[in-house]
């Protein structure tokens, strides 16, 4: 299980390139085995017991999904392989379905449009309470990317991930990278909170 260097450059190009949703960067967890298609098209999947899992869709131009789950469920059947695919579009379910997989829906991604948000009338109700119990609290937050952040604060956040994993290693499949801060990520946006003890990276406080 892994990959070879020049193929985990090749999916991450093919994820910068036609990576469509928040689940395609992280087929690029270095613990994930790699199918290519024409090195045009790949997907990232992990063998547990005898089943091939897929998380996500996979990664390319669209005209050549069908193509590489053709050739994927091919690979598993030589294998002896059982295949399944975890967090796919529902674009893809007649797909899938035609692959002789059985569709079960498991829940939605909440996306918000931030030009028609507004914390204003009953419906956001619980979130405005919610942001004013932080509030109250001196609770604030900064956002950095992963290659603007300080050493010594870099320091400071692995320790909070340390001390909270405890012997616990930092794990993920279809919704994680498994590399925190790892500077082959440099435009992650990483999210930092703070209490009212805690005074800003940036010398000054944000509500």
């Amino acid at each position: 299980m892994g990959q070879q260097p020049q193929d985990h450059q090749r999916a991450h190009d093919l994820a910068k390139r036609y990576g469509s949703d928040s689940l395609a960067y992280f087929n690029t967890r270095w613990d994930k085995d790699l199918f290519f298609q024409n090195s045009k098209i790949f997907l990232a999947y992990r063998r547990i017991l005898e089943v091939a899992l897929v998380s996500g869709d996979p990664v390319g131009p669209p005209e050549l999904v069908a193509e590489i789950m053709g050739e994927f469920r091919r690979f598993c059947a030589q294998s002896g392989w059982r295949l399944a695919c975890l967090a796919s579009k529902e674009d893809h379910v007649p797909l899938y379905r035609s692959a002789g997989l059985k569709v079960f829906f498991l829940g939605e991604e909440a996306v918000i449009r931030l030009d028609g948000f507004s914390l204003e009338g009953r419906r956001a109700r619980g979130p405005r309470q919610a942001i004013s119990k932080l509030q109250k609290m001196g609770a604030t937050m900064e956002f950095m990317f992963n290659i603007g952040i300080p050493h010594h604060l870099r320091h400071d956040l692995e320790r909070v991930s340390k001390d909270w994993l405890g012997d616990y290693p930092e794990t993920g499949f279809s919704m994680g990278l498994g590399r925190l801060f790892d500077l082959e990520d440099p435009d992650c946006l990483v999210c930092i909170a703070y209490d009212s003890h805690m005074p800003m990276e940036k010398g000054k406080r944000q509500d």
